[in-house]
């Protein structure tokens, strides 16, 4: 079982890494999130489906890391994902080439 700390470390010590994959996460915040953003600005495959923390801070992927291609945030549990993050993403990350958001319920059929 890896902890909040070990996460920090594996990200502050990984600068080159390419692809985060954690499903099913218990721990996974926003904190965290922006941290692998900030560290990792080679990131381009995020993939945190069916995370149980709170993501409500999702504004961090927008300032970070424009070579992401690939995102997952289907099933996260209490996010703040809307209409809003979904045109700052098709805004700012041009390599963007898959986006899940199964059961983001604050997007509506317009943004997408």
């Amino acid at each position: 079982n890896i902890s909040d700390k070990s996460l920090f470390e594996i990200a502050g010590n990984c600068h080159d890494l390419q692809e985060f994959y954690f499903a099913e996460a218990r721990w996974i915040t926003d904190r965290f999130i922006s941290y692998i953003l900030n560290s990792c600005l080679n990131l381009r495959k995020l993939d945190i489906v069916f995370s149980r923390e709170d993501i409500k801070d999702t504004s961090t992927l927008i300032r970070r890391c424009f070579n992401i291609e690939y995102l997952d945030f289907s099933r996260i549990g209490h996010n703040d994902i809307g209409d809003e993050v979904i045109e700052a993403l098709a805004y700012a990350y041009h390599k963007l080439e898959y986006l899940e958001l199964d059961g983001c319920s604050f997007i509506s059929e317009l943004s997408i």
